[in-house]
């Protein structure tokens, strides 16, 4: 009891100091925690895109019966439409609907990636491309709170040149401040706090 009261005031001092050193060390603060990282845009054209040939040719009858080969196949009902129409005009209209020129717009999204994928027809296919937008992503970093350190020292009385081993145990908070107890086997104790300036981050 005796001890106790005598070593009263210095246990209160040092767990006050300990209870400062890690005030609001366990808040953490989301801000600190989230990378967003930036959205990239870009954009890929194909002028003339490497046609696909068949390995074999399609066969066709014309209007007047005459057999005609082609590299692809064509669309049969509209085909027939054309030689069964007998009104010169709309068989001219369907003739035009065939080799004009058309504009495509595909958007697509996910999660990662939105986007429109575009192309321009004129019965072959001119033209075909894509425009993207890589979305940014949110990374949540896990930041460190609390550190528990332990070491060793080596303390030396440069008058009697004796050296004391001793053992040293640390606590370190979010900050990087460091608060150091340690005894030694001349029953040396030893109380540090280090504080941290400033940190370089490359």
């Amino acid at each position: 009891m005796n001890i106790i009261t005598k070593y009263f005031w210095k246990i209160l001092t040092l767990i006050l100091l300990i209870i400062i050193f890690l005030q609001n060390n366990f808040k953490t603060n989301d801000k600190n925690n989230v990378i967003i990282t930036k959205p990239k845009k870009g954009n890929i054209s194909f002028n003339k895109p490497k046609e696909i040939k068949p390995k074999n040719q399609y066969e066709y009858l014309t209007v007047k019966g005459n057999k005609i080969k082609l590299e692809h196949p064509i669309d049969t009902q509209l085909a027939e439409k054309y030689q069964k129409e007998t009104d010169s005009l709309k068989k001219e209209i369907l003739y035009y609907q065939s080799i004009q020129k058309r504009k495509y717009i595909q958007p697509f999204e996910n999660k990662n990636i939105k986007g429109n994928i575009f192309a321009n027809t004129t019965g072959t296919l001119d033209s075909i491309g894509i425009n993207y937008e890589i979305k940014p992503d949110i990374i949540k970093i896990k930041q460190p709170v609390f550190s528990l350190l332990a070491g060793l020292s080596l303390q030396s009385n440069i008058i009697t040149l004796k050296t004391y081993p001793g053992l040293n145990i640390g606590f370190q908070n979010k900050k990087k401040d460091i608060f150091l107890l340690g005894i030694n086997t001349n029953q040396d104790v030893e109380v540090k706090y280090i504080k941290n300036i400033f940190t370089i981050k490359k």
